[in-house]
């Protein structure tokens, strides 16, 4: 990039048109040399740094105006190798993260960490950039100072490293690996393993997740941590997904004794009791909810919910469902419960709308199971079959969908 180096052309012009006004002034026998020397020294004269580092800076903000913010990023990059001004490399580092130019986040990084050492968020962009060339070990590096040098509990690096994993790295494997790395090298962050078991998770790797929530929950009960109950459900929650529901209740007591009375364990609880047929209990979970937390829409649907599928005081079952459908009106899950409280009172037209509201919110194999027994009641048994076959297609081991097919002795391999 060429950059001037003389004064403005209007400046330049005031100091020769000076020298020569000078010069023709002189005596005949004066040395002209010594008159002359101030336009020598203009012709010479260089900006220092600072001023070097106004100009890209000024560049920058031209560029953005014009819509270049590639131009402006190169300003912003010069500028900052010529001043210490933390404001121009937060400005380097901004933009060069918005444009996604490793080359340009690297270095910003590197000028960032070596002007403040104490601003971990360096690491953690010098970390990504790694990981996106597949250098774990140069990422693990990084992050991890990022993780030490963090102000405030280590549990914070941990979530921000999550979103930057999540969003900033394209190969989910890498991602993992590094992950459980540094989950494994700060192995007393209970946090750390928090993150590791829902990035886990939502990548499908359920025993790396539930390796993961397992240590994290021992931890919390071991500190009696604040995430005590965090952990507890995910852990509970994974254990249900491999088919553990007697672990995964046993999760819920547990951590419901060490910290007494939690919301969201009694709610875990009570819904998990409900699947496994202890009605009678799950009832009690949930009503204890609904003392502590009245309003809640989601207990008031399990609550009624329970009591619908069980067929018993089916109008308040109605009255709790409504009003949680009060509050979340496009919960497909809550127009489920809705339309099948309706059918246990035979209202069967009523109910149809719902539950078809439900399905058009969400194809879930349950309430494809609710739908189709509604349908084939209302003497639809080509529709009910169809909406059958879907659920099917969506999950074929779903415990509600196969019960319902088996009553109606349907073979889901022939639908």
């Amino acid at each position: 990039m060429m950059t001037h180096r003389c004064l403005p052309r209007a400046v330049s012009v005031v100091f020769i048109t000076v020298a020569t006004i000078v010069a023709g002034c002189t005596h005949p026998g004066q040395d002209r040399r010594a008159v002359q020397q101030p336009i020598a020294e203009v012709d010479s004269w260089e900006p220092d740094q600072r001023t070097l580092a106004i100009r890209h800076v000024l560049a920058a903000g031209v560029a953005k105006e014009k819509e270049r913010p590639d131009w402006a990023l190169e300003h912003y990059i010069d500028a900052m190798q010529l001043t210490e001004d933390l404001g121009v490399v937060e400005r380097a580092v901004r933009l060069a993260v918005l444009l996604e130019d490793d080359k340009s986040i690297e270095l910003a990084a590197k000028r960032l960490q070596d002007i403040a050492p104490d601003r971990a968020v360096a690491g953690q962009l010098l970390g990504m950039v790694a990981l996106r060339r597949g250098d774990i070990d140069e990422a693990v590096a990084h992050f991890d100072r990022f993780i030490d040098g963090w102000q405030g509990a280590k549990g914070g690096a941990f979530a921000l490293l999550e979103s930057t994993l999540l969003h900033g790295v394209d190969d989910s494997d890498k991602a993992l690996s590094t992950l459980k790395r540094l989950a494994d090298k700060h192995a007393e962050v209970e946090q750390g393993h928090i993150v590791l078991a829902q990035t886990a998770e939502r990548l499908g790797r359920t025993a790396i997740a539930l390796q993961a929530a397992a240590r994290a929950y021992q931890l919390a009960l071991e500190q009696e941590s604040d995430w005590l109950p965090r952990s507890a459900m995910d852990k509970a929650r994974l254990l249900r997904k491999k088919g553990k529901e007697d672990a995964a209740l046993a999760v819920y007591s547990e951590a419901l004794e060490a910290v007494g009375t939690d919301v969201d364990l009694l709610y875990g609880r009570g819904v998990l009791r409900a699947m496994m047929g202890d009605d009678v209990s799950a009832e009690e979970d949930l009503r204890r909810v609904l003392e502590l937390a009245p309003d809640d829409p989601h207990a008031m649907n399990a609550l009624g919910y329970t009591l619908a599928d069980n067929d018993r005081d089916l109008e308040e079952a109605l009255e709790l469902i409504t009003k949680a459908l009060e509050k979340r009106p496009t919960s497909a899950a809550i127009l489920d419960s809705k339309g099948w409280v309706l059918y246990r009172l035979g209202r069967l037209e009523e109910a149809l709308e719902y539950l078809e509201r439900a399905w058009e919110q969400e194809k879930d194999a349950e309430i494809g199971a609710h739908l189709g027994e509604l349908l084939w009641e209302l003497d639809k048994p080509d529709k009910a079959q169809q909406v059958w076959r879907q659920a099917v297609e969506i999950d074929s081991s779903h415990s509600v969908l196969k019960e319902t097919l088996e009553r109606y002795e349907v073979d889901k391999e022939e639908l």
